[in-house]
């Protein structure tokens, strides 16, 4: 296998720019005044003002979470989280494979009713 350093450097400017943002989001959040576990990684475009506490828990762009709300560890890619919320260990949040425009999140409850959740619109 030969050495592409196009690609390695892509690669490397790529992996950079992840570290600054996951780094400027932590700043912003504890200049914020949330609490922080050292696992916390938050994007510097995610709403998260007046949180309480975010333990070990990767926080997405686009990602608001209510005042007084306190995520103890997992991934939060997309949504809305309401005021003094308490997240146990190890959720997943806003995961893709979800269709947020169906009228169930469940593709055991859509396959139940004879639906396809993949192909419906």
């Amino acid at each position: 296998m030969r050495l592409d350093f196009r690609t390695l450097l892509a690669n490397l400017l790529l992996s950079l720019r992840f570290a600054l943002g996951a780094r400027l989001g932590w700043l912003s959040a504890s200049l914020q005044g949330v609490r922080l576990a050292p696992g916390a990684r938050i994007s510097r475009k995610a709403n998260i003002k007046g949180v309480a506490f975010l333990g070990s828990v990767e926080v997405r762009e686009g990602v608001t979470i209510g005042k007084g709300t306190y995520v103890n560890s997992g991934w939060l890619h997309s949504g809305v989280i309401g005021e003094y919320c308490s997240i146990a260990y190890g959720v997943l949040i806003g995961p893709t494979e979800h269709r947020l425009d169906y009228w169930t999140m469940s593709p055991f409850e859509a396959r139940d009713a004879g639906e396809d959740p993949q192909t419906t619109t």
